[in-house]
Formats: C-alpha cells, sequence, structure tokens
C-alpha cells in the first residue's frame, strides 16, 4: 500500500505542552503528540521555561507522548543535567512507546524514569 501526502492517518500529531505549578516550588510539564526535529525548539522552550519556574521538583508528563525522536531525546538528556546543576529534582514519566525508546538506546541508565 503506497501512501501519498494527502493520505488520511499520515500527518505527525502536533505537540502540545501544557505547564502547570502543582506545589509551591514543583512544576508539571504535560507533553502530548509527536516529539521530532521539528517540535524539538518548543519542546526546548517549554522545558526551558519550566526549569526557571521551579525550585523542588520538575515532572515531565509524556503519557501522551506518541513518537519521540534523537532530538526530543537530546533535550530530555540536556535537562537532566542541568536538573542536576540546578539541584532539581527531576521525573519523567514516559509513554510505553517513549519508554522502549528510552531503554533501547540506554538512556534508562541516564534518565530519572518514573512509571505512570
Amino acid at each position: 500500500m503506497v501512501f501519498d501526502e494527502g493520505s488520511p492517518g499520515m500527518e505527525p500529531i502536533p505537540l502540545s505542552v501544557s505547564t502547570t505549578v502543582t506545589t509551591p516550588g514543583d512544576v508539571t510539564v504535560v507533553l502530548a503528540g509527536e516529539i521530532d526535529v521539528t517540535t524539538q525548539g518548543e519542546l526546548a522552550a517549554a522545558l526551558a521555561e519550566a526549569l526557571e519556574q521551579t525550585h523542588g521538583a520538575l515532572t515531565v508528563d509524556m503519557a501522551s507522548v506518541t513518537f519521540c525522536d534523537s532530538s526530543g531525546l537530546r533535550q530530555l538528556v540536556q535537562l537532566t543535567g542541568l536538573c542536576q546543576e540546578e539541584k532539581v529534582d527531576l521525573r519523567i514519566q514516559p509513554s510505553h512507546i517513549v519508554r522502549r525508546v528510552i531503554k533501547l538506546t540506554g538512556l534508562d541508565m541516564v534518565l530519572p524514569l518514573i512509571d505512570a
């Protein structure tokens, strides 16, 4: 079966980002959709803003992320390093799909993953 650009179901799911302050100093970033080279700039900006707002814990909820490529993984690794420098407790809650990619790349040994 061949899909052309006009075929339904083949368009990327845009990245949706929402940030909330859950308790004083704790911030949660909820991501949904696809993270790739076209959305990684939006992701980077949202994560940087969230890091500026937090003084305690930063949770990245990726339970509704349907795709994450290496540019998204790079953002998570960079965020992990920044959180360590700033002494912010980072928690990443990946979707099943993202957790699989993280494990396949060996980043589960580096990223602070939590279960849903």
